[in-house]
């Protein structure tokens, strides 16, 4: 979901499940995290915040990690136009185990989990035994099997990450959808620009 929270200097762009929504001032809760604080990535003074919430057992979500986000990075959040807040959005409980690990660590390290997980995402989904393929993989990223095992059992580590999933579901009555007002009037949100353009 695409979330633009207009703020005096700031628009936040959350994306999530990669349906593309826009949310008024009435919503600017998205703003300040709750449960831990947020994973930037860019300049601290951008003029534009994109929040993006993400499930890597999200088929959409994997595909915009994929294929969209390096993108956006590269065109918009090097070029220091954007700053990328990556949040979780827990939707199972292998999204949840995904989360813990990459958790745990800090900077490109967390991210570099994530990326394992959204770039195995077929063999994921298609494998019968879920709990080994994720130990293969966090293993590929420097999580060996006692702290694997070690920190999926501390339960409370879930606790900040479901704390950020369920601040995006309490905002979520104020997510009016882009996609439907690009179709409708040709509009298309320009990042540099901050406003609508006609397509």
């Amino acid at each position: 979901m695409i979330s633009i929270l207009p703020a005096a200097r700031n628009i936040a762009v959350a994306l999530t499940l990669s349906l593309a929504m826009v949310v008024p001032a009435s919503a600017q809760g998205l703003l300040s995290p709750v449960g831990r604080p947020d994973r930037v990535q860019g300049v601290g003074t951008a003029p534009v915040t994109v929040i993006e919430y993400s499930s890597p057992t999200c088929g959409h979500c994997v595909t915009y990690h994929n294929e969209v986000a390096p993108k956006i990075h590269a065109a918009y959040v090097e070029t220091g136009k954007v700053k990328l807040i990556y949040r979780p959005f827990v939707r199972n409980a292998v999204d949840a185990a995904i989360f813990i690990l990459a958790e745990s660590r800090t900077g490109e390290e967390y991210h570099a989990i994530l990326d394992a997980y959204y770039k195995r995402y077929d063999d994921l989904v298609g494998t019968s035994n879920v709990r080994g393929f994720l130990k293969e993989i966090a293993a590929t990223v420097g999580i060996n099997a006692a702290e694997f095992e070690s920190l999926l059992s501390e339960q409370n580590r879930l606790e900040p990450i479901q704390s950020l999933t369920q601040q995006a579901v309490e905002h979520q009555d104020a997510w009016l959808v882009l996609q439907v007002r690009s179709i409708e009037t040709r509009e298309i949100w320009n990042f540099e620009s901050g406003r609508y353009d006609v397509g």
